[in-house]
């Protein structure tokens, strides 16, 4: 993740969230004797629910950690030599808690240094509470010098508690960069209705029924069970391209995919029958929107008996033939995270244009995007009205993707009341 789209973003944090955040600090000073000192402004640090796209839960630049520039002498705290090269070290951290080291590509790991550089620095870390997390979190971390003028503090503690007083909502798609609106509504780019943005997670509980055995080769009943993130049923759903839950399965590998739409029971709960290809691990992705939230992506695992081929590589694929035909998938290159861009995907029949697609699930297309390790999820539609005449044969799908990786795609179109899907590979890099 890019420090300077960090910077951006946490820049208009600060202006949303007031200027009586601006002052809320991790001062580094040293004491009589030239030992590294920390002072912390608060105890302990409020986090609210994380508006940085592609980090889930609660997350913010504050506390900043910044140099002292004035003298305490009563305190016994004074501003560092300018000769300093002053970093703090993680000792440990509580589950759940992390920060990101200081060129944004990962967490902070235990002995690593966060590099602050010589005085004065002002630096806004990020830190993160992972999503659900409830009560407080705390680490512990040192000060070091690493030009050797002021010998290491002592090690100090910093708390942190999850707040969800903040209420913001945000494009699902990531339109204009993420940025947020402080109302429900809809998208002024792309109409899609805005989430709100919580660290409380909905939850989905699947299990195969009655005395059925989750096995492959099998057609296995599932049902689903959605929850609030209070653990109450979900009341609430909205209709969303014609459908309460889009159901979107994948294989460990990505090699097998499918789109399905579980049917909703007196109970509320729902149910599906599905064939697994294959043994092995997949993951269901539960695509479904409250109307007091906002649409929702909730991963499940889950695991299939049976044999498990061995695990396909992903190599880069921008065309592909289905049924007669051809797919192909226009980007620009390289496709950058963090960035809004627009991916069009062009059909023909032998090599003349296809120009009368039919709208899909209330969409001429849907593209859903899965990272390789299958931990960032993007699924996005045309920007066009839906429900009008012949469209094809590009559709254009704008994206945001949260993080670099190898990225495995697919579009999905209507043909004649066929449903084709072209599966494409391509790689995403850093900002």
């Amino acid at each position: 993740m890019s420090p300077r789209f960090l910077a951006f973003v946490l820049l208009a944090a600060l202006a949303a969230r007031g200027a009586s955040q601006l002052h809320v600090e991790i001062h580094v000073g040293h004491d009589g004797a030239g030992r590294l000192v920390a002072r912390l402004d608060s105890a302990p640090f409020l986090l609210p629910p994380s508006v940085l796209i592609g980090i889930d839960g609660y997350a913010a630049g504050f506390p900043g950690v910044s140099s002292m520039f004035a003298d305490v002498p009563d305190d016994a705290f004074f501003p560092l030599d300018p000769a300093a090269r002053v970093a703090f070290v993680l000792e440990a951290a509580d589950e759940g808690l992390s920060l990101l080291n200081d060129h944004g590509t990962g967490p902070l790991l235990p002995d690593e240094p966060f590099r602050l550089g010589p005085p004065p620095f002002d630096s806004h870390p990020v830190w993160i509470l992972a999503p659900g997390t409830q009560g407080p979190r705390t680490l512990r971390l040192r000060l070091r010098d690493e030009a050797g003028v002021h010998a290491d503090s002592a090690a100090f503690t910093a708390t942190f508690v999850p707040v969800e007083e903040t209420e913001a909502w945000s494009c699902p798609m990531s339109c204009r960069g993420g940025t947020t609106a402080p109302q429900a509504g809809e998208c002024p780019e792309c109409g899609m209705l805005l989430r709100r943005l919580s660290g409380r997670r909905y939850a989905v509980s699947v299990e195969p029924e009655g005395d059925a055995v989750l096995r492959a080769g099998a057609d296995v009943p599932l049902r689903f069970r959605l929850a609030t993130p209070d653990g109450g049923p979900v009341d609430d759903l909205l209709v969303v391209h014609e459908k309460l839950v889009h159901l979107l399965l994948v294989s460990a590998d990505l090699s097998w995919f499918a789109h399905e739409h579980p049917e909703r029971q007196a109970d509320g709960s729902f149910t599906l029958r599905q064939r697994f290809p294959h043994g092995g691990d997949f993951t269901l992705f539960h695509d479904f929107t409250p109307g007091r939230a906002g649409m929702q992506v909730v991963p499940v695992e889950l695991q299939v008996a049976g044999e498990a081929p061995p695990l396909r590589p992903l190599a880069p694929v921008r065309e592909a033939q289905v049924e007669g035909f051809s797919f192909t998938l226009q980007a620009p290159q390289p496709l950058a995270a963090l960035v809004n861009q627009r991916l069009v995907v062009r059909v023909t029949r032998d090599g003349a244009p296809v120009d009368d697609l039919q709208p899909f699930l209330g969409a001429p297309g849907h593209l859903v995007v899965i990272r390789q390790d299958r931990k960032h999820f993007v699924h996005t539609h045309p920007v066009e009205p839906a429900g009008g005449p012949a469209c094809g044969p590009e559709i254009v799908f704008p994206a945001l993707f949260p993080a670099p990786g190898r990225y495995k795609a697919w579009a999905q179109v209507q043909h004649d009341g066929r449903v084709l899907t072209a599966p494409f590979v391509f790689d995403v890099v850093e900002p």
